[in-house]
């Protein structure tokens, strides 16, 4: 495989640009080493940030589907995303280096973001939140609960079913009933189950994406948002996942109550909380100082919420391997996303 080939192959969830802030340089200054935990497996190591949260072809469609020069239309749109939020997000950066350099708790007071900069942040988030891992197992969560939706219905009306069946099909009296059932369940179950299929999943997850980026979007902005500070000894952890969620009721973007954690960077964190969430009369677009207590909820959100990685620029895990050890469902990736309401 050509160089140029294995730079097409490499496709990131999490942006390099995002990774590196979490990163630090390697011994010969060549790359950007970022520390990881994998919840899988329970080892913690450092990799290269252009081969970390990578998949190899994530975003690409199947050639058949719009040809060998469109397949990467997923990939290209987020590459085109992230070329224009990275000036924007060292602009806000350095806003924030400078107001803390300042040491005037007054500033603390004001707001920091205006309104173009929240609804800047909040499709930066959205984008964020719909274009990971955790997006598609949730996606195929949906799909399998709905197919064993549709099972169970089928199960509790099967009989009313197969006696319109031999009353307008005599001829599949041939059959036995257990038959008819098993084929009618059969049926349903294929309807758009090709679609979540893994050579079509990339497609489903664009359409997915496009559909929602401006509803999240909105969603986002409609929050109280805050800019937590650390300046602890504890570095922010983040994820495959950064863009996670503390639940106060539901854990959907939309549920009442929400609580959204998204790292800036080591030392910055965005919160932001639904209208009716316990704490949302801390105020909007302030910068806040984090105790240690505070920092690690926001880590613990990232362990929970993450696929299977977990990122820091330093070797810190003992938080992790703790949720880990107590909780070992988080270990096997295996999480109910998804629950429908009666």
């Amino acid at each position: 495989m050509n160089k140029k080939e294995d730079k097409t192959r490499k496709e990131h969830f999490v942006p390099q640009q995002y990774l590196r802030k979490f990163s630090n340089p390697s011994p010969n200054g060549k790359k950007q080493k970022i520390w990881i935990f994998d919840k899988t497996t329970q080892k913690h190591f450092s990799s290269d940030v252009e081969d970390t949260a990578t998949s190899d072809y994530f975003y690409d469609f199947p050639i058949d589907i719009l040809g060998k020069d469109k397949s990467k239309i997923f990939d290209t749109n987020l590459q085109n995303l992230e070329a224009l939020i990275a000036p924007f997000y060292k602009e806000f950066e350095t806003h924030i280096s400078s107001i803390l350099k300042l040491g005037n708790r007054q500033n603390y007071e004001e707001e920091i973001l205006s309104q173009d900069s929240k609804e800047e942040w909040s499709y930066i988030l959205a984008v964020q939140a719909l274009r990971t891992p955790e997006l598609r197992e949730l996606l195929k969560e949906v799909q399998q609960k709905s197919e064993d939706i549709k099972r169970d219905f089928l199960e509790q009306e099967a009989s009313q079913i197969i006696k319109q069946i031999k009353a307008n099909f005599p001829k599949l009296n041939l059959f036995s009933e257990e038959d008819i059932k098993s084929y009618l369940i059969e049926q349903v179950s294929k309807i758009n189950n090709d679609l979540y299929t893994d050579s079509l999943i990339s497609v489903t997850h664009n359409n997915f994406f496009n559909k929602h980026i401006h509803i999240l979007s909105n969603t986002f902005l409609k929050h109280k948002w805050l800019i937590g500070v650390n300046q602890t000894h504890i570095p922010f952890y983040t994820s495959d996942h950064p863009v996670a969620k503390i639940p106060h009721i539901q854990a959907g973007y939309d549920s009442d109550g929400l609580e959204v954690l998204f790292p800036i960077n080591p030392n910055l964190i965005f919160i932001l909380r639904d209208q009716k969430h316990p704490k949302s009369y801390e105020g909007d677009c302030l910068l806040v100082d984090l105790s240690e207590d505070e920092i690690v909820v926001c880590n613990k959100a990232q362990v929970y919420c993450s696929n299977r990685f977990v990122y820091c620029q330093e070797d810190k895990f003992e938080l992790a391997k703790e949720i880990c050890k107590e909780e070992p469902d988080f270990r096997s990736g295996v999480k109910d996303r998804v629950k429908f309401i009666n």
